[in-house]
């Protein structure tokens, strides 16, 4: 088994009960490629997500992608369950929040791991972008786009559209 440091940023637009917000995290993941071929992403913050897929031969650019799809997939239904259950704004920022602060200690000690290994022998993943872990702190933010009675906290433009993206962390 042999695990790699990902620092990852996503922007989701969330509709929920009277509201639409804008979620932006930086996060970061343990990428774990299993002895049996499987590809995972574990979250380390958030820490409750986690995504991968079978039968990976060599790690590279592409089998990291079709992990983190899976992974970004379930971060996205996880925000989409948050919406559903919050009666308002507050209520969904609050429990967003909570869910980003979860930090999944075993994959944080795997993360930090991991991080050493790759600055002690420089290694990366092929195809996959390498950055500073420490010019991408794990944040968050939580934007009411609209909601009865409320003024957007961000300005309404493309700009919004942001394709999520993941690093290998170095």
């Amino acid at each position: 088994m042999k695990n790699y440091p990902i620092v990852f940023s996503c922007r989701d637009t969330i509709v929920g009960n009277g509201f639409v917000a804008q979620v932006s995290i930086d996060g970061r993941a343990v990428l774990t490629h299993e002895d049996g071929g499987d590809l995972w992403m574990f979250g380390v913050q958030p820490g409750s997500v986690a995504g991968g897929i079978g039968a990976v031969q060599h790690v590279n650019g592409a089998a990291c992608a079709a992990a983190f799809a899976q992974f970004k997939e379930h971060h996205t239904m996880s925000l989409f369950d948050i919406a559903s259950d919050a009666e308002s704004f507050d209520v969904f920022k609050s429990e967003v929040e909570k869910y980003f602060a979860q930090v999944h200690e075993a994959n944080a000690r795997d993360w930090a791991e991991a991080l050493e290994a790759v600055r002690r022998s420089q290694t990366a993943i092929d195809d996959v972008v390498t950055l500073s872990a420490d010019s991408r702190k794990p944040s968050l933010r939580v934007d009411v786009i609209w909601a009865a009675g409320r003024a957007s906290t961000v300005e309404i433009e493309a700009s919004l559209n942001v394709q999520p993206r993941f690093e290998q962390a170095a």
